[in-house]
């Protein structure tokens, strides 16, 4: 059965833009270890996750409302109306709603960038919604061209700011404000949004459709950030804000299965959700399924063995320990982006509820196991916290729709690739330089051999999407 073409021309189209601004993310890691202290870095990332909670939490996740209902109903002008009417009806009201806290409601203590960290907030809520928006349109490729604009200015205003002024954190945060302000009026003129406010065409039966629907996510979302976020509190908590820096640079890396994540699901998530693509999904989903435990366990392969020379020659020798930790957050991450793929199923059923009940089975085992093994070995705590929540989710989502749908994990490659991350751990850790070195060469070898077929599926793709047509030649 080859691998359906649609689903590879869209994931093509959002990896150039996702991949790009996840690059830029991986360039500015570097950056941020030089010009920023181990607890200045741990206070940004007690900043950033704070931010991605209280957008969510703020606009009860209505953008992920407004993306499913424009899904079903795009090509009706008069429901996309109201649907984008209403939806910004919430937004707007959130905001509102941040900014009279924010003025009005004293802080306990001194937070620093307090205006800044609203400004970020809002920034960020606003860019979310639009995102949302251009995949409901189904602008794959507008979607790309914004990520690439918000990657290139995030980049440029850090450079500007960190090297050039040396602001520290506040020019970290600044650089975010602007970036996702630049796309937002980039979006805001690009469709015209303003054609699709009406006030009268507000209606309150689609907010409460989407509320219904979007609701859920917002525990849903708390319990990823309890997954995720909670961590960097603990780790502040008991060891300081240096050691969450540290840990923040080993997150950060390890991100690199998220990047893979971030432009194959929503191109899975638009393939199962339009009706019209006639996916068949117990035969696809199982194809797609054991095509990407493959590709994600074979890059988190690779990215174990490469982990101790990015550490040694591309960050601050202050950072030198995060190493240590990347495999199993590597492993977290290839979990967690397998819970989302599995995820994708949920949301064609509109079941959040079980999206969430899974969710929050996660993050109270990653609590659990973080809390109690923190004093004792320090950052592998949090580490083996957050691979055991996600493993948890993966295995009641898989298990759920075992049972519903024919689908079947191939046991064979996984035994393989289980086996070849051991040898590279134990490389990683016990062996000398040249054992060390040949465990990358060989760890390249497993990742090109075990995803040659998705290779030349992308390769041939790739070629047929460059080649010039017949009739540009005869012009």
């Amino acid at each position: 059965m080859s691998i359906n073409k649609k689903l590879i021309q869209d994931t093509l189209l959002y990896a150039t833009g996702s991949i790009f601004n996840k690059l830029i993310t991986f360039v500015l890691i570097p950056l941020y270890s030089y010009c920023l202290l181990a607890s200045e870095l741990g206070y940004y990332d007690l900043i950033l996750t704070s931010t991605q909670l209280i957008a969510a939490v703020a606009t009860l996740k209505i953008s992920d409302g407004l993306y499913r209902w424009l899904i079903d109903h795009n090509d009706d002008p008069h429901y996309r109306t109201a649907a984008i009417s209403s939806s910004f009806l919430v937004v707007l009201g959130s905001i509102l709603f941040i900014l009279i806290i924010h003025y009005t409601v004293p802080l306990p203590g001194k937070l620093m960038y307090q205006h800044l960290i609203c400004a970020l907030i809002i920034s960020t809520i606003l860019l979310t919604h639009l995102f949302q928006l251009l995949r409901g349109f189904r602008l794959v490729k507008e979607y790309a061209y914004v990520s690439i604009c918000n990657g290139l200015s995030l980049l440029l205003c850090n450079i500007v700011l960190l090297k050039i002024f040396h602001e520290g954190v506040q020019g970290v945060i600044c650089s975010l404000i602007i970036s996702n302000t630049i796309c937002i009026l980039y979006i805001t003129y690009r469709l015209r949004l303003w054609q699709f406010f009406n006030l009268h065409a507000v209606n309150r039966i689609f907010i409460k459709d989407m509320m219904k629907y979007s609701l859920p996510l917002v525990y849903n979302a708390v319990s990823w950030w309890l997954m995720g976020g909670f961590d960097r509190y603990l780790i502040a908590g008991f060891l300081g804000l240096e050691a969450n820096g540290l840990y923040a640079i080993s997150v950060k890396y390890a991100a690199v299965i998220i990047l893979i994540n971030s432009f194959f699901l929503p191109a899975w998530q638009d393939m199962v959700l339009k009706k019209s693509s006639g996916l068949n999904i117990s035969s696809q989903f199982t194809q797609m399924l054991n095509l990407y435990i493959t590709l994600l366990f074979s890059l988190v392969i690779l990215f174990t063995a490469l982990s101790k020379i990015f550490t040694a020659y591309v960050i601050d020798p202050q950072y030198g320990e995060a190493w240590k930790y990347i495999p199993i957050l590597l492993t977290g991450n290839a979990l967690l982006a397998l819970t989302s793929f599995i995820g994708t199923l949920l949301m064609l059923e509109k079941n959040t509820y079980r999206i969430f009940t899974t969710s929050l089975l996660g993050s109270i085992t990653n609590i659990l196991i973080s809390i109690l093994l923190i004093n004792g070995v320090g950052l592998y705590g949090p580490s083996l916290g957050m691979l055991g929540g996600f493993l948890a989710i993966f295995l009641v989502r898989y298990f759920y729709y075992k049972n519903r749908i024919s689908i079947a994990i191939k046991i064979q490659p996984v035994l393989l690739l289980s086996l070849s991350f051991a040898c590279i751990v134990i490389c990683l850790f016990f062996a000398d330089t040249l054992f060390y070195y040949t465990s990358v060469f060989l760890a390249i070898i497993i990742f090109l051999v075990l995803n040659r077929k998705l290779g030349k599926e992308l390769f041939h793709m790739a070629k047929h999407r460059l080649r010039p047509s017949k009739a540009v030649l005869h012009d």
